[in-house]
């Protein structure tokens, strides 16, 4: 992943591609962790994939609920996705509770992309990178731990209930 800061926040995709063939005032991050702390500054993030499996689907995690806003871009500045908080969750591309982006990918295709993030919380947060077996697995681990949770928090209610009703 390579990272460059718009103080601003004013550039739009097609600015971006020039600076980025500049590469000056890009820097080279960690693949799995993005340390950004708070900031009104909007980050775009430079990665390039090429799918060495035989999987066709993608999915990028923005593993942040809070997550105000995420574009991807293709090479050629085109906007293909959107996802965060300032949009309804309905229009989402990937209905999961973490802003999540669809990759469509052939085997054997490359393909370069641009992520524009912004956020009013806390930008520090793992990004990966799943294919739909690991996507699916995770989802549904994730879905059974709010359902543990949520029948947890039943029981307690019901408890209170009795424990109200109990000593009137």
């Amino acid at each position: 992943l390579e990272l460059f800061e718009d103080v601003v926040g004013a550039l739009e995709a097609s600015d971006i591609i020039p600076i980025r063939s500049e590469r000056k005032r890009w820097r080279v991050i960690g693949k799995n962790d993005l340390g950004l702390s708070y900031s009104d500054s909007a980050f775009w993030l430079y990665f390039e994939l090429e799918n060495r499996s035989s999987d066709r689907q993608w999915y990028l995690e923005l593993n942040w609920p809070a997550l105000d806003s995420a574009f991807l871009y293709n090479s050629d500045a085109k906007l293909l996705q959107r996802t965060g908080d300032l949009f309804p969750y309905s229009s989402w591309p990937v209905m999961h509770p973490i802003p999540t982006l669809g990759i469509q990918l052939q085997p054997g295709e490359k393909a370069a992309y641009f992520l524009k993030i912004k956020s009013a919380s806390v930008l520090s947060f793992p990004v990966y990178l799943k294919g739909i077996t690991s996507f699916e697995k995770d989802a549904a681990q994730y879905i059974a731990i709010m359902f543990l949770i949520a029948g947890m928090l039943f029981l307690f209610l019901i408890q209170n209930f009795i424990n109200f009703f109990h000593h009137k």
